[in-house]
């Protein structure tokens, strides 16, 4: 089981989404070969070649590689580890050349370099990185016109080595920079499309006039709530809520006074009551939850004396509300006693509640 999860840990480590991605995955490719080439070639010039100072440039990019790689596989911060990783490319590069004044074709090392800087760094930083390696290596190399490889290393095979480079790296640049603007045009329309999709999610569970949750999120959230009261040892209320006479109030007024009035409610909702729905026309329902039952009725109540509209007026040259009146509404509150576990129940409790404010003459809160 341990060995199918690192097996699945690596298989995920060498996905590939993003461009950012394609930088981490480049760097563990870099890491990699560097420190397997590095160690396959201590023995060989140990024992074949007797090249010691290559021996040491070896030992040291085995060591930092596999280390980096290591620290990477562990969590470790992937621009740290590739800015050791192109020091470590950056310093043993130009240390072979300078150690081996371009015996044993050992120059063509160098060539790596602006390929693994453009890609892991992004094309700006990386090409800032290939020219200040070629700066150096071109001052190195260029010590060793006349001198290096019994005198063939000239101006001619100096200047073809730096047109190489400067090849290498302007085709690098423009296929990292062109595969940077796909990613970032990809990760704009990944985001338009999140931003779309949670829009629609948002607008399925929501009312569109009071942005109050809708009785759809209300049958998914309710279960929730109430579970996670129970677990927390918490008190648990579900009321429901009419706006009295409303009916009356649209045939006066119209309908856009009515529609004034509940986005009034609404906004009371969401001020005070962490889970607020309109169900229908001038129903809402809400959940309250509070560690105590006194402070779950205080808050419950402090939320109901609020919707009193007391001597409303609406200010809109196009709803005409002359005279001042006053709109109260009726609440029927059930609070769970462990008893009643499902929706279905704890809902009637809450309409009973309701009914028989209205029976009562209306304006008032009942619990049941």
């Amino acid at each position: 089981m341990e060995k199918r999860k690192i097996i699945q840990k690596i298989r995920k480590s060498f996905e590939v989404n993003s461009f950012a991605q394609v930088q981490q995955l480049t760097l563990k490719i870099m890491l990699f070969i560097m420190a397997a080439i590095s160690l396959m070639m201590i023995p060989l010039n140990l024992y074949i070649s007797h090249n010691y100072p290559l021996i040491a440039i070896d030992i040291f990019i085995s060591i930092l590689s596999a280390t980096v790689l290591y620290k990477i596989f562990q969590g470790g911060d992937y621009l740290k580890a590739t800015y050791v990783g192109l020091f470590i490319l950056f310093f043993s590069f130009n240390a072979i050349a300078y150690t081996q004044e371009g015996k044993n074709f050992s120059l063509i090392w160098s060539y790596f370099f602006s390929p693994f800087a453009i890609i892991t760094l992004g094309a700006r930083n990386g090409i800032k990185a290939s020219v200040l390696f070629l700066l150096i290596l071109s001052f190195i190399t260029y010590n060793g016109v006349g001198t290096w490889l019994d005198g063939n290393w000239n101006n001619i095979s100096f200047f073809r080595f730096e047109l190489a480079h400067l090849g290498m790296m302007a085709v690098i640049y423009t296929m990292v920079k062109s595969n940077e603007s796909a990613f970032k045009t990809i990760e704009k329309l990944r985001k338009k499309e999140e931003s779309q999709r949670k829009e629609f999610e948002r607008l399925s569970i929501t009312d569109p006039l009071t942005s109050l949750y809708n009785r759809r999120f209300l049958k998914q959230i309710f279960p929730k709530e109430l579970i996670s009261a129970r677990m927390n040892h918490q008190y648990f209320a579900f009321f429901l809520l009419d706006i009295d006479h409303f009916k009356q109030f649209n045939d006066t007024y119209g309908h856009q006074a009515g529609d004034r009035v509940l986005e009034h409610i609404a906004n009371l909702f969401h001020e005070y009551i962490k889970y607020g729905f309109r169900i229908g026309g001038d129903e809402f329902a809400g959940i309250v939850v509070a560690n105590d039952e006194q402070t779950l009725k205080e808050d419950i109540e402090d939320f109901y004396r609020a919707t009193c509209l007391s001597n409303l007026s609406i200010d809109d040259e196009n709803i005409q509300l002359k005279e001042k009146m006053m709109i109260s509404c009726s609440m029927g509150v059930h609070i769970d006693n462990n008893q009643t576990s499902s929706y279905e129940e704890i809902f009637e409790k809450a309409d009973q509640a309701l009914y028989r404010a209205k029976e009562m003459g209306r304006n008032r809160i009942v619990y049941l």
